[in-house]
């Protein structure tokens, strides 16, 4: 199973991003602690923080006040739509492609990004850089400060 654990922009202002990821990394712990975590991957930036778990199984109940929970398709679909650009503040940015892809490697070298993470995360990465060329989603103003010159 793969779980999805998040809170962004969408759902809460920065100040609760910066609260709700400390919930977050407990929220891992608790269930590090408590239940067979076979990888994990962290991605952490000034809009979003998310866990990405992959679980031999989940039976708690996984509703937390203020984030987002999805396990399994929805999960994925979710990681398809970060990596191009759909989730973004700024619709189709690419600053979160380098972001996936630092996180990944991050995941790879502390030995916590496995098999299925691992290829979750590369293509997702590459469902992102068709999307970009394919449909140029990434022209224009794609970053808050261009947008705000615009």
């Amino acid at each position: 199973m793969i779980l999805n654990i998040r809170i962004d922009h969408k759902t809460a202002d920065i100040s609760r991003i910066e609260e709700l990821t400390h919930l977050i990394d407990k929220i891992f712990h608790d269930i590090n602690n408590n239940h067979s975590v076979r990888e994990y991957l962290q991605i952490k930036t000034c809009n979003r923080a998310e866990m990405y778990l992959v679980l031999n199984k989940y039976d708690l109940d996984y509703h937390w006040d203020g984030l987002v929970v999805e396990k399994d398709e929805e999960a994925l679909e979710h990681v398809l739509r970060l990596a191009s650009g759909l989730e973004s503040m700024i619709i189709g940015e690419d600053q979160i492609l380098g972001q996936l892809k630092d996180a990944q490697k991050h995941a790879i070298k502390e030995g916590c990004c496995g098999p299925v993470l691992n290829n979750v995360f590369t293509k997702a990465i590459h469902v992102g850089q068709i999307v970009r060329k394919k449909t140029h989603i990434n022209e224009g103003a794609v970053s808050i400060g261009s947008a705000a010159v615009r």
